[in-house]
């Protein structure tokens, strides 16, 4: 969480952009983390932490649409090595990750399956990092 918005702040601010953190209610029911902006245009993020394998959430754990279906306009996930974000449109990673969603439910955290935990309304899929980077109109943003 808080490593990933501290370099994706530094990230923006070598690029000339201003990183505007959002609103306590922002963060918790539209998964924006802050906004990128040059001073006239503004892009919501939700940053995502450093992992190998990418949880893709559908719905949360009290059952209401996970971050894939709220308010960011793109998702910076943080690369496994720490050297770059990976800024992927959230629109194109939705319809990735609905692909998956006539698989089967399981309680393993299998790949490109669905997965609930037990006693939880949530359901998510998982993939690859380097599955994000062939989606349509994605970023790298060097460090």
């Amino acid at each position: 969480g808080r490593e990933g918005e501290t370099l994706f702040a530094r990230c923006c601010e070598s690029k000339g952009l201003k990183w505007i953190p959002s609103t306590k209610n922002e963060d918790m029911y539209s998964h924006i983390d802050g906004y990128a902006t040059d001073g006239s245009v503004s892009i919501s993020v939700d940053v995502k932490g450093a992992k190998e394998r990418v949880c893709l959430e559908f719905k949360n754990v009290r059952g209401n649409d996970g971050w894939l279906y709220v308010k960011a306009s793109q998702i910076a996930f943080l690369s496994p090595d720490k050297s770059y974000f990976l800024l992927v449109p959230r629109y194109n990673l939705m319809a990735y990750a609905e692909k998956f969603m006539f698989k089967p439910i399981k309680n393993t955290k299998e790949l490109y399956y669905l997965y609930s935990r037990i006693g939880r309304d949530d359901i998510m899929t998982f993939c690859t990092f380097e599955d994000l980077h062939k989606l349509e109109n994605t970023k790298i943003w060097k460090l």
